[in-house]
């Protein structure tokens, strides 16, 4: 009776707590400002600043690092393009560029590329994506990793720890022992290191207003997200509302037919 009780005393207690709350993210590293697509302008994020659910974010010339989604810290590479996911269930998304990813003690985003989704629950990996291919190396630890090609059902794959792996617009992920020399050469500078936390003291910087933006300057980051590529389309084209019929005139029940 007791049990039941208490059962009953916490589903109560469950349904009148709020819903989890939007992950705080900030840049807590960036040598160069971020751009950030927001809504349908584009900002200028500085070191500080903390990006909201649903930006785009764009390094240039050098690389940032963000924090704050769970436990978890992110390392951007340069000319590298990256979509956030804030409320919910939290989504790191790589678009385009190279991103490393370590976990904290707990849980963290989910990551996702291309046709990979991955969830860290210690260790790092690091992920590298252009049109059509995305790369998968595997630091520490085993990511769960799900290959969700369009048309075909999801399947689980396993990346040991040290292995490479890559998926094609042409092929299906394949595992290797140990990735290609193009990739280690290819890898932004500091990805070959632990990532350690910096975090940022002091009030949320000032953030700029660049001006106006247009989906096809996004369009070319969302060539292997198709369904981030038609929410921005409607962002940017909403589509018209559906057309009310017209009323039907009233039956005058007075008539009498032959």
């Amino acid at each position: 009776m007791e049990r039941l009780s208490y059962l009953l005393f916490a589903a109560a207690l469950q349904a009148v707590l709020p819903a989890r709350a939007a992950e705080v993210a900030t840049i807590t590293f960036a040598e160069q400002p971020l751009r950030a697509l927001r809504d349908t302008s584009f900002f200028t994020l500085p070191r500080g600043a903390r990006p909201q659910n649903g930006d785009i974010l764009e390094t240039r010339g050098s690389g940032a690092q963000i924090e704050g989604i769970g436990a978890t810290i992110a390392a951007v590479g340069p000319a590298t393009v990256i979509h956030l996911k804030l409320g919910g269930v939290p989504e790191l998304r790589l678009l385009q560029g190279w991103l490393k990813v370590q976990a904290g003690k707990s849980p963290g985003p989910a990551i996702v590329s291309g046709p990979l989704r991955l969830t860290l629950a210690s260790g790092s990996i690091i992920l590298h994506s252009e049109s059509g291919k995305t790369e998968l190396f595997v630091e520490d630890g085993e990511p769960a990793v799900t290959e969700t090609a369009t048309g075909k059902p999801a399947r689980q794959i396993k990346v040991a720890r040290e292995q490479y792996a890559i998926v094609t617009a042409a092929a299906p992920l394949k595992a290797l022992p140990r990735p290609p020399k193009d990739f280690i050469a290819g890898l932004p500078p500091g990805f070959a290191d632990i990532l350690v936390s910096v975090p940022f003291k002091g009030a949320e910087p000032p953030i700029r207003k660049e001006g106006p933006a247009t989906f096809e300057e996004a369009a070319p980051w969302l060539s292997d997200a198709p369904a981030l590529r038609q929410l921005l389309h409607n962002r940017f084209y909403p589509p018209p509302p559906p057309k009310k019929d017209a009323p039907k005139a009233p039956v005058n029940s007075n008539i009498v037919f032959p």
